[in-house]
């Protein structure tokens, strides 16, 4: 009776396993250094039961396996620690050789605005490289710097002359410069503030076990262009490593690396990338804010793409209060971009789905990391890149950045517009869609006040 009694708990109990979100640093991580050690404990945990409660079955079952079949026992045994073995090596190392998911002209049926429904969609002007585009596809506005565009609520303009090009400035709306910096190469991200200020991100670079490796930086300036400061990671490296298996460039000098590890020569002069920060944002006016000081308005949000890690800093101390990290949230995230507060509390982010080849953009529950909405249609799939925009009316404003498609669907995930690029590139001697890194949506209002306001 003791036995079932104890068995049964014991059911209950690793059934009933709970992720809860890492809140402050100290208490102690969910990652081990290993997932091995994650395996090796649950399987000593799991015969350390069977020997306490059911030795005798077990030695009984195992002399006869080793007595009469023999053969059986030891196949078995040889199949389950190389299947156990191939299933870590999966989710440790999963398959980074897929290539950009690129579009070809050949499967798109159909170009421009695809769809249009005036009662439902949220009216305004969509930024993205091509330019600023009204409702029905018409590009009313081009600049001459393209790259990473967004306007601030003043209507000053920002974007990088090209992709990690060293040139990127503040233009006026009609695309007169306020400045321009020369020789400060960015990428991912230009966040201009209220106050003026503007965030990017550039890299600074170090070697690292016996490589030269890109280790990302915060930099923030203010209405002139003037530098206040500079944040990078390499300084606090130590502090993030706490939170996750090992990664390849950990690997000791020697050690062979997957050949696509490495990249072509930066404009920073790294050929390694170690968390390949993606993005920036700031924690809004929410309702989790007199929860916990993570949710404090202004704090630092910042997402890894390599090791598919979200973390939230506090924005003077810069000391980490909150992550989800990979598994840590359901389902899985791989290689997401663009995590942001709602002021529900939520995370929205897009969710790429690397590995798995199927993005999602999801709302996670910052306190027991589940989903609690998401949307994931077939074939919705962009590899890299990839955003989504929180609209005024609730919609989401969605890019697919490798398919060249920018829509935007209702609460109840209903598609109300949907716009597929017309431009098109060569890759590899076939045609493909014209990639949008991520695009904008401002309201009409808006941009009909940069418009006539006088810019001198």
């Amino acid at each position: 009776m003791h036995k079932k009694i104890f068995s049964l708990l014991f059911i209950i109990t690793l059934s009933a396993t709970q992720t809860y979100a890492y809140i402050d640093p100290g208490t102690g991580g969910y990652l081990l250094s290993s997932l091995w050690s994650t395996i090796v404990g649950f399987f000593a945990l799991i015969l350390g039961f069977l020997l306490r409660f059911y030795r005798y079955k077990v030695k009984v079952f195992f002399s006869y396996m080793y007595k009469e079949r023999k053969v059986l026992l030891f196949s078995g045994l040889a199949i389950f620690l190389a299947g156990t073995s191939y299933a870590v090596s999966l989710i440790i190392t999963p398959n980074q050789d897929a290539g950009v998911n690129y579009q070809a002209t050949k499967d798109i049926l159909q170009t421009g605005i695809t769809k249009y429904d005036k009662e439902k969609a949220f009216d305004g002007y969509t930024l993205f490289e091509k330019g600023l585009m009204d409702m029905n596809g018409n590009i009313v506005r081009t600049w001459n710097f393209s790259y990473l565009p967004i306007l601030d609520n003043k209507g000053y303009y920002y974007a990088q002359e090209g992709y990690e090009m060293p040139r990127w400035g503040k233009f006026t709306f009609d695309g007169e410069p306020v400045w321009i910096k020369e020789n400060m190469p960015i990428h991912h991200e230009i966040l201009p503030l209220d106050n003026g200020s503007i965030f990017v991100l550039t890299k600074d670079v170090h070697e690292y076990n016996g490589r030269n490796v890109e280790f990302g930086v915060i930099a923030e300036l203010d209405k002139d262009g003037n530098e206040i400061s500079q944040w990078s990671i390499w300084d606090h490296l130590k502090d993030f490593q706490k939170f996750h298996a090992p990664l390849e460039l950990d690997k000791e000098e020697g050690n062979i690396l997957p050949e696509n590890t490495k990249k072509n020569l930066s404009i920073w002069g790294g050929e390694y990338d170690y968390y390949h920060l993606n993005s920036f944002s700031l924690v809004p006016e929410n309702s989790m804010e007199k929860i916990h000081r993570a949710f404090t308005p202004g704090n630092w949000i910042l997402s890894f793409r390599h090791g598919s890690m979200v973390f939230i800093l506090d924005k003077n101390t810069k000391e980490i209060l909150w992550s989800g990290v990979y598994s840590e949230i359901e389902g899985q995230i791989q290689g997401q971009h663009a995590p942001q507060m709602l002021q529900n509390g939520s995370i929205l982010m897009f969710d790429n789905g690397r590995y798995k080849e199927q993005s999602r953009v999801i709302e996670v529950d910052p306190v027991t990391l589940k989903v609690t909405w998401e949307y994931s249609p077939k074939n919705f799939f962009t590899l890299s890149q990839g955003y989504v925009q929180e609209l005024p009316n609730g919609n989401r404003l969605i890019t697919e950045s490798e398919k060249g498609r920018i829509f935007e669907i209702t609460p109840n995930k209903e598609i109300v517009w949907d716009y597929q690029t017309p431009e098109t590139t060569i890759v590899d001697s076939e045609e493909v869609a014209f990639q949008i890194y991520r695009a904008y949506r401002y309201s009409t209002e808006q941009i009909q006040e940069f418009e006539n306001k006088k810019w001198e």
